[in-house]
């Protein structure tokens, strides 16, 4: 198989990760309909504000099994889904900054 190069046309700061595309879209453009998806056979728009509430919404099951709790709380109920369900809760969505930085 052939393999090809060419130089990149942007950097990305060393802190921008997955999220920051979601989060930023939902912040500056609620209303803009990020991709289609297909729900009881017809495809339904999705907006960006609603795609950044759907990642939220799933977080606690995709990120529960990298929490490791204290001993301790294994008895009070305290949960790797509810240690991430709080986070979400507590801490402010990021808002929307320039992710791509064209060279000069």
């Amino acid at each position: 198989m052939a393999e090809y190069a060419v130089p990149s046309t942007f950097t990305l700061p060393d802190d921008a990760n997955l999220t920051d595309a979601v989060f930023g879209n939902a912040a500056e453009f609620p209303d803009n309909v990020a991709f289609d998806r297909k729900v009881d056979g017809s495809w339904q728009p999705v907006t960006s504000k609603t795609f950044a509430e759907d990642v939220k919404a799933v977080a606690p099951a995709v990120l529960a099994h990298r929490v490791t709790l204290r001993p301790e709380l294994w008895m009070s109920e305290v949960t790797g889904a509810s240690v991430i369900e709080g986070v979400l809760a507590e801490v402010e969505t990021p808002a929307a900054r320039e992710q791509l930085q064209r060279p000069t």
